[in-house]
Parts: structure tokens; sequence; C-alpha cells
């Protein structure tokens, strides 16, 4: 088996097999594609109804967007202030100002996707490159 299989399945039996009201998960997506990831952890995550609450550390765009979280934390350490190295936000929220940067768009966009444009980006490449097949 395979160690992203072994990540995958672990990863899923924890989360198919939790009793309690709150689920922490750092970086469950490591080892595993992107595509496992929304289609077999991300509706583990939301099937099981004896999760209230849900504590995610990821770097994986579809871990931190499609499990459509009330609030996203982000972490930016560029300076030695930790109190303003964190962030938090929901969805919907734009944030003006990223490591000293004035952007206006989302912090889970801007960190998980690389941004709107690269989000959109990608996409146009795709939608493209598929119409060529």
């Amino acid at each position: 088996m395979s160690l992203g299989t072994r990540s995958s399945y672990g990863v899923s039996r924890v989360i198919k097999n939790c009793q309690s009201s709150i689920l922490f998960l750092d970086q469950p997506e490591d080892n595993i594609d992107s595509y496992t990831i929304a289609k077999t952890l991300i509706p583990a995550i939301k099937e099981n109804d004896k999760i209230g609450q849900v504590f995610i550390i990821t770097h994986n765009s579809n871990t931190g967007i499609l499990t459509d979280p009330q609030t996203t934390t982000v972490c930016s350490f560029r300076t030695n202030d930790i109190q303003n190295s964190y962030r938090q936000s929901n969805l919907t929220d734009k944030l003006e100002i990223i490591e000293d940067e004035v952007v206006n768009e989302n912090a889970s966009a801007h960190y998980l996707e690389g941004g709107i444009q690269a989000l959109e980006e990608r996409h146009s490449i795709l939608v493209n490159k598929k119409r060529g097949w």
C-alpha cells in the first residue's frame, strides 16, 4: 500500500470514528492528492454528525475552502510581533492588508489559492485545455 493510500485510510478512519464534538486535524492532506481530499475526506467530515467543530491546519485549498469554514485563521510570521501574526476572517470577508501589501481579497483565497487572479488563471488554463481535447 502506498504512503498516500495509507494516509488517506488513516485520516478517513479518524474522521469516521470520531465520537467527539471537536475534531483537530493537523495537515491531513500530507501525502494525499487533491482529488481524494475533495471526494473522500471533505465528505467524511461533513457526514459525521457527531463533530460540531473542526480545527484544521492546512496548506491545501480543497481542505481550506471545501469544508466551508465559518472562520479562517491565517498566520504570517513576517515580523517578530506574534500578536499581529494571526488574522481571523470568514470566506466572505475582504482583507485590505496582507503582509504589508494592500490587497482586496479574502485571506483564504490569498494564501490557499495564491489569490483570486491565480485561481482564475488556473481555471482558464484548465477550461481552455479541455476545449482542445
